[in-house]
């Protein structure tokens, strides 16, 4: 028995041993089993971006002979470019200043990436590259502290010379002197003063960039020239894309958003960008023109801009707010916008006359395109600037015929938008009924009974009812119901024998009777209801002169609510009468009422001709 028990616990031993071997062997196994190859991947890189990775100092010489005499791509990541002591042979001595120009070679070009690398040459030592032709070159999550160009630089290939998340805190020029470049993308990039277009595009593209003015960097630039953080001039581009820029001027005077002053594009199309000024001077778009979601703060350069009028589109919600102006240079280059605005511009009438031609220009492509909306929004503000030149000239030589033009136009601007705006017409028309009313209100009326001799009754009936002990309906003593014979009279002889007269008759004579009897009911009722004083005032106690006091005050605000109700209805009614229909008829009132019935009439009558001319213009032009 003993030796059982010995053997089974040495057998239970041996059990556990091998039971714990296998969980050790288990645990040893079990990353392979628990993590899969893309957990494992993401720890690597983990680890990988815990490492603190240094840029590798370049050279202008050593980045000149890697873009050389490398066979394939070039790619170089993480890399820090310096002038070095080795680089004076690539220095090229200016007027003011001396430059670094990488000169291409005389060989077939191959694809260059630049991929988180830094450009510190300082701002005083601008980088050139010249005479390059690449098969591909991107830069991408790079920075620029120095001016950066690139001259008769071109892609041979169909890949745009791509710049993509990089900071450019210098000016960045492209410029090409004879041929064109194929095409330019500029993607994600924040530019702290110029990006300059001197050359010739095929395709340019820039979408979500960032133009963000440095003050520092434009001071130091001639304050007697205007500047532009977007400078393509007097090129030729085949299609123009920008879309979700931002241009944040700073708040620098003589710092403006976009110049395209003089450029040739087959197509440009531009969705939500924000931005001060935007130039369009002797500019000009032969194909397609597509503006949307566009937010210019001051200017619109307008003067002689060609557009294709067939294939543009450019909503007036874009364009609106008297934005639009002559761009005027000086001497110095300093810009001068003209908009009409303030008595010196608007004494100089060959420049008013050019502001208001590229107006109405505008507004006669949105009339052929069938635009009603942005037709009528750009023929108001036209309107505008042509109501303040009226004012202008009335303030500096008046006249008659002057003034009363002005006076129109101010009266058509308040009423209708100028004869574009029907609805407005109508709301202006029930202000109109409802100041009137008011006035109605305040006169005495004859419709309503509720004349100077009315209040003085009623003071004197209620009155009497106080100081007295008489009952109310003695008070009260004349009939609710003038009618109340005839009443009885039809009840006896038409209604109660409804089968000796025609049913029509008892149809029609039921209601009537009804009204009659409720009212003879309910006076009497509500007479008896306010008998709250069965004796005199004098005669009263205290406690009864409060409750008495209680009740006057209540009648007293019910029957001005009464009165008020009453005669707001009645001159609602006899507003809209006079409004509508003066002069096919007697005067409804007699004295100041007649007046002011008299009054409205005209006013009426003019607004509905405002009214009838402005939907008609609407109808035919098919806006309504």
């Amino acid at each position: 028995m003993v030796k059982r028990e010995v053997f089974a616990s040495i057998q239970r031993q041996r059990f556990e041993l091998l039971m714990a071997l296998i969980f050790v062997l288990f645990l040893s196994q079990l990353p392979t089993a628990c993590f899969s190859q893309e957990e494992e991947e993401v720890l690597e890189e983990e680890v990988v971006e815990q490492e603190q990775v240094e840029n590798e100092i370049m050279s202008l010489t050593r980045l000149l002979s890697e873009l050389i005499t490398s066979q394939g791509d070039v790619i170089l990541t993480n890399k820090t470019i310096v002038i070095g002591e080795d680089d004076e042979s690539l220095m090229e001595d200016k007027i003011f200043y001396q430059e670094y120009q990488l000169n291409a070679p005389d060989y077939k070009g191959h694809k260059v990436f630049f991929y988180d690398c830094k450009f510190e040459l300082s701002a005083d030592n601008p980088l050139t590259f010249y005479g390059w032709k690449f098969a591909k070159l991107n830069f991408v999550g790079c920075s620029f502290d120095m001016p950066l160009k690139f001259s008769d630089c071109n892609i041979t290939s169909g890949y745009p010379l791509l710049f993509e998340n990089c900071e450019v805190v210098n000016s960045l020029t492209f410029e090409h002197s004879f041929d064109q470049i194929s095409a330019i993308r500029l993607t994600n990039n924040r530019f702290s003063k110029q990006l300059i277009i001197r050359a010739n595009v095929a395709q340019m593209t820039i979408d979500h960039c960032q133009f963000i003015a440095n003050p520092l960097l434009f001071s130091k630039m001639d304050e007697e020239r205007t500047h532009y953080q977007l400078l393509a001039t007097f090129i030729e581009v085949g299609e123009w894309k920008m879309d979700y820029c931002t241009f944040v001027s700073s708040e620098l005077s003589n710092v403006y958003a976009v110049n395209f002053e003089g450029t040739e594009m087959g197509k440009l199309s531009m969705f939500s960008n924000q931005m001060s000024s935007l130039n369009f001077t002797d500019a000009g778009v032969e194909k397609a023109l597509l503006i949307d979601s566009l937010a210019v703060k001051n200017y619109i350069g307008i003067q002689n801009f060609d557009f294709p009028e067939a294939n543009t589109n450019i909503p007036w919600d874009n364009l609106k707010g008297q934005k639009f102006a002559l761009f005027q240079t000086e001497l110095s280059d300093l810009v001068i916008p003209y908009q009409a605005k303030t008595d010196a511009q608007l004494g100089k009438t060959l420049m008013y006359n050019d502001l208001i031609s590229m107006y109405k220009k505008i507004n006669k492509l949105y009339l052929e395109r069938g635009d009603i909306q942005s037709a009528n929004g750009s023929y108001v503000e036209i309107k505008e600037i042509e109501t303040s030149r009226q004012r202008y000239i009335q303030k500096v030589n008046p006249s008659t015929s002057n003034y009363v033009n002005l006076l129109l136009n101010q009266v058509l601007s308040y009423f209708s938008d100028y004869a574009t705006n029907p609805g407005k017409s109508v709301r202006r028309a029930w202000e109109l009924l409802l100041l009137f009313t008011f006035l109605y209100m305040l006169t005495f009326s004859e419709w309503d009974g509720m004349n100077y001799s009315y209040y003085l009754k009623q003071y004197k009936l209620f009155a009497e009812y106080l100081t007295s002990k008489k009952d109310i309906k003695m008070v009260y003593k004349k009939k609710d119901v003038p009618d109340v014979d005839l009443m009885e009279e039809i009840r006896e002889d038409y209604l109660r024998k409804h089968r000796k007269v025609p049913k029509a008759i008892v149809l029609f004579g039921e209601p009537l009777h009804l009204l009659g009897r409720m009212r003879m009911i309910m006076m009497p009722r509500l007479i008896t209801f306010f008998n709250f004083q069965k004796e005199d005032w004098a005669s009263l106690n205290a406690k009864r002169k409060v409750w008495s006091g209680l009740m006057i005050f209540l009648i007293v605000v019910s029957f001005l609510a009464y009165v008020l109700v009453v005669k707001f209805f009645n001159g609602l009614i006899m507003s809209l009468n006079s409004f509508v229909v003066i002069g096919f008829g007697a005067l409804p009132e007699k004295g100041l009422a007649m007046y002011i019935c008299i009054i409205e009439g005209i006013i009426g009558w003019f607004l509905l001709t405002i009214f009838t001319i402005t939907l008609f213009s609407q109808v035919l032009q098919g806006g309504a």
